[in-house]
């Protein structure tokens, strides 16, 4: 699909004889637009102004609805920007996928379901909406051996087991000053 230009202005003075001179009907007509291959418009000079043709480069096409990428592709925001996929997004691959790596101390304030791997655990980790807690990993051992589940050993931070549960930990286990574990009624924690 060719994208044209319209003026808004319509002459109503017919053609003069000279071929070189913008004529009337020039003006009235509908112009294409022509751009580079591999082109996208749009803007990327800071502030506002003309059009400028962007380069996708050759390993980037849009097809059907389908963007194809060839290689690796960063996104980059300039400014700090959070980018939003609404709907489902597949994976239709059998490599992996990034997700944000680092210490605890560069955990940012987040929103629900946010998952990131803790460098200083060596532990993926979820957001629920009120602290992070550790996600999946189960029992480690050599090799392929699946026999030890770790515990940490200080209750640094309060604690209300889920009701209808039960909790169990390997001891001994040192709560903070001014930490507490909640133990709702019917459920149990056993310290082995």
């Amino acid at each position: 699909m060719a994208i044209s230009l319209k003026h808004i202005f319509t002459s109503s003075k017919p053609d003069g004889t000279d071929s070189t001179m913008v004529q009337p009907s020039n003006w009235n007509s509908e112009h294409t637009l022509t751009q580079a291959t591999a082109r996208m418009l749009g803007r990327t000079t800071a502030s506002t102004g003309a059009t400028e043709e962007i380069s996708v480069g050759s390993n980037l096409s849009l097809a059907s609805l389908t963007l194809d990428l060839a290689s690796s592709v960063s996104i980059t925001a300039l400014t700090s920007a959070t980018l939003t996929i609404s709907g489902a997004a597949a994976f239709n691959t059998t490599d992996s996928l990034k997700v944000p790596a680092g210490t605890t101390a560069q955990r940012v304030s987040t929103s629900t379901g946010a998952f990131r791997f803790n460098t200083t655990f060596s532990k993926f980790e979820g957001y629920n909406g009120t602290l992070w807690g550790s996600v999946g990993g189960g029992a480690t051992g050599g090799g392929a051996d699946a026999v030890f589940m770790e515990n940490d050993t200080v209750v640094t931070t309060n604690y209300t087991i889920t009701a209808g549960k039960n909790a169990l930990t390997a001891g001994p286990i040192t709560i903070n000053a001014g930490i507490s574990v909640t133990i709702p009624s019917g459920s149990v924690w056993t310290v082995v």
